[in-house]
């Protein structure tokens, strides 16, 4: 094996290595911050004139690994959060009240061992009746509550937002269906690659000079 080879094999190993622990990086609690206690995850289906109100609740462990759900022939909710990654999805195709709504939802106060980036993904096309509109929301709680990344209403689309070591971030998933529509949300936890990346390329440039 020639010594450009050999170099950019080594480089090629110790960038997969690094990506493979960060691969392994998951959120932090940083501890109870109001109006919820770390993670909080919830699901509803409203219809007046079948249901008579409302049905569904939510769960509020603190930890990850929580999940919430509740299908009923109208529709269904749901949220769960575990330790890299929140979703929220409602279906409300049974639903014949015009105010009436399925709701999915998954909330956490989470923070960072390394820098990382949050994958989002939503459609909130389908949302209405009488429930709050579905969004995603990213404050910055180290900072007193700054608003870091929002969703505007009724749209579709996907986003990354980079998240920095250190920072108490409040993430809040909410999916929200008007009578017979869908919705969902999710927001995926994945490992900075800027390190990775000036690794393979300093491996790549050092090939060339020896040349």
């Amino acid at each position: 094996m020639d010594k450009t080879t050999k170099t950019l094999f080594g480089g090629a190993l110790l960038s997969a290595g690094m990506v493979a622990n960060a691969s392994a990086q998951s959120f932090t609690l940083p501890g109870n911050i109001p109006p919820y206690s770390d993670t909080l995850v919830q699901a509803y289906v409203y219809d007046y004139y079948t249901l008579g109100g409302a049905v569904g609740g939510y769960s509020e462990n603190g930890g990850f690994g929580d999940s919430y759900s509740v299908s009923v022939t109208e529709g269904s909710g749901m949220g769960a959060i575990d330790a890299n990654s929140l979703s929220a999805s409602a279906d409300a195709g049974g639903v014949t009240d015009y105010l009436g709504f399925a709701l999915g939802g998954s909330y956490g106060y989470l923070g960072v061992p390394e820098d990382a980036n949050l994958n989002l993904a939503w459609d909130f096309t389908g949302e209405g009746g009488g429930g709050p509109l579905g969004n995603i929301t990213i404050v910055d709680w180290s900072a007193g509550g700054v608003l870091v990344f929002e969703t505007d209403a009724f749209t579709a689309g996907s986003a990354t937002v980079p998240l920095l070591a250190g920072v108490n971030y409040g993430i809040a998933l909410v999916a929200n269906a008007g009578p017979g529509a869908t919705a969902f949300a999710t927001a995926d936890l994945v490992p900075a690659p800027a390190s990775a990346a000036l690794l393979g390329l300093g491996g790549l440039a050092a090939a060339r000079r020896r040349r």
